[in-house]
This record gives C-alpha cells, structure tokens and sequence, in this order.
C-alpha cells in the first residue's frame, strides 16, 4: 500500500455496524472487527503523516492498539 502524493493526511474511518451489538444483542468482544487492526497497520505504515482515525460505533471497543501505534495522531469517537 502506497500513499499517494507528498504529505497526504490520511483519515481512517473504523467501527461496528449493528451486527456487532445491539438492543437485546449484546456485544459478543470489544476487538475491533474484521480485519480492521490489519488495515490500521498498513495504512499507518504507508502514511507519511499522523493517521487520523474516527471511531463509529455504539459498543464501547478496546482501542489499546490504536492508542499504542505513534503513527495514529488522533482518534475521534463520532459514535454511530
């Protein structure tokens, strides 16, 4: 994965949909799905700036890794 042109800011949009969790149907684990930490990880090594990275979800999630890898700037939590 490459990012393209010079000082590109990425912003990465992540979350659940509510498959993940919902009224009557609790949340089975708070990891990130699908493949989301994967594509966290080559997108944060291809950018050439801070990541920042949006958070849509509705179940609380364990964001451990995200908080953890220095090439993310910020995490916003838009909710869902």
């Amino acid at each position: 994965m490459k990012a393209k042109g010079k000082g590109v800011q990425v912003v990465l949009v992540l979350g659940t949909d509510l498959t993940a969790g919902a009224e009557g149907h609790d949340a089975v684990n708070i990891t990130l799905p699908w493949g989301q930490v994967q594509l966290v990880e080559a997108v944060t090594a291809a950018a050439s700036k801070p990541v920042v990275v949006v958070m849509m979800t509705h179940i609380p999630l364990d964001l451990t890794e995200l908080i953890a890898n220095k090439k993310i700037g910020a995490i916003i939590h838009a909710c869902q």
